[in-house]
């Protein structure tokens, strides 16, 4: 999806592409993929108004228009052909009917909801500007998860199928920032790692892997039950940004064995 023309696009891995449609609004904002039929796949949008589509092969239909500025996230519902929707401006849950009919499930009483999951003991979801993770149960009751983020959440994802006893690989992740967050079965939530340059901008989730992207700089992370035979690491570039003059550079660093730490400079 893209933006600000409201462009749904379908990419094939060979890397040609087609346009979808053209929604109504600025903005494609989110997508979901019905797990429980793959053939639907619903679009949301945002730029002034807002509206969730059903698209099926290469019919799309208007599903409904909702009182938000932009839909920020997707996922199931409890009920069979029904969607859960997270919105923005203002911050809201809504339960959206196969029929378009809609139901309120929750006010956030903030601007935004950014991101949100069925994980089956309920809807797991981010707020903003209080930076949040909540869970919303089926009979109505919410419960804070985290509330110690420095950043916004910005992502939740849980991996399509969990068979680990690890705690890394229980339940699901959420991105705030430079930290990833890990949600375990309990719903014990605690920061799995971080990175200091970085800010992290997205995240999927397959059977065995978890994938991070960060932005500043750009770049791709995996998270597997497996751990990697080898890896690297580069770091972002020193630059003092102006004219200098370099003293002597030290290492000070404690490299195990089998480990390998290389420093390289450039002036000029």
């Amino acid at each position: 999806g893209t933006g600000p023309h409201g462009a749904l696009y379908h990419v094939k891995s060979n890397g040609q592409f087609s346009v979808v449609f053209r929604a109504d609004e600025k903005y494609v904002l989110s997508l979901f993929s019905d797990p429980a039929n793959a053939d639907n796949l619903f679009v949301g949008t945002g730029g002034g108004s807002s509206k969730i589509y059903l698209v099926k092969g290469n019919k799309v239909q208007s599903l409904a228009t909702l009182l938000s500025e932009q839909i920020l996230s997707i996922t199931s519902s409890y009920q069979p052909g029904h969607v859960v929707v997270a919105t923005g401006n203002p911050g809201t849950i809504v339960d959206v009917a196969p029929d378009g009919k809609r139901k309120t499930l929750y006010d956030a009483g903030d601007s935004a909801i950014n991101s949100i999951i069925n994980d089956k003991s309920g809807l797991v979801f981010s707020t903003s500007p209080r930076s949040s993770l909540l869970r919303l149960t089926s009979d109505g009751s919410v419960t804070t998860l985290y509330d110690k983020s420095a950043g916004a959440i910005f992502g939740i994802a849980r991996p399509t199928q969990v068979n680990s006893s690890s705690s890394v690989f229980s339940r699901g992740f959420a991105i705030s920032g430079n930290q990833v967050i890990s949600i375990s079965e309990d719903g014990i939530v605690k920061p799995v790692f971080s990175q200091r340059e970085e800010d992290f901008s997205a995240i999927a989730t397959g059977e065995q892997t978890t994938w991070f992207a960060s932005s500043n700089p750009a770049t791709l992370y995996t998270l597997s039950k497996n751990a990697a035979k080898s890896a690297s690491y580069t770091s972002v570039v020193r630059d003092c940004k102006s004219m200098s003059q370099w003293g002597v550079l030290r290492l000070n660093a404690n490299v195990p064995s089998g480990a390998n730490l290389v420093i390289s400079t450039r002036t000029g």
